[in-house]
């Protein structure tokens, strides 16, 4: 009760003209004390782990990509060699003008 009454003293409250002699009565009749307790002493610890590893997250958008716009690794790979043969054929078109 003393760190009560010490607490109220040194606040901004008002307090009624004869507070020295009706503190503990006045403390009883319009103060509310609360005391947190915890229920049990047992600590909880959650922890988080990621289910997807960084080869799921490359496959689910490569796989999201070939669906969406119909690229596949394939066809890339088609397109490389659509690529080396037109450069390939270019370059001996040049070489025979040239030779002739």
């Amino acid at each position: 009760m003393d760190d009560i009454k010490r607490f109220v003293e040194n606040s901004t409250i008002t307090l009624p003209a004869n507070w020295s002699t009706i503190w503990h009565e006045h403390i009883h009749a319009n103060y509310l004390a609360v005391s947190v307790v915890p229920e049990t002493n047992i600590v909880e610890n959650n922890t988080q782990t990621p289910t997807l590893t960084l080869v799921n997250v490359l496959s689910n958008i490569g796989g999201q990509t070939g669906l969406w716009i119909g690229i596949s690794f394939l066809s890339i790979m088609e397109v490389i060699e659509m690529l080396y043969r037109l450069i390939r054929y270019e370059y001996n078109v040049q070489y025979k003008e040239d030779n002739i």
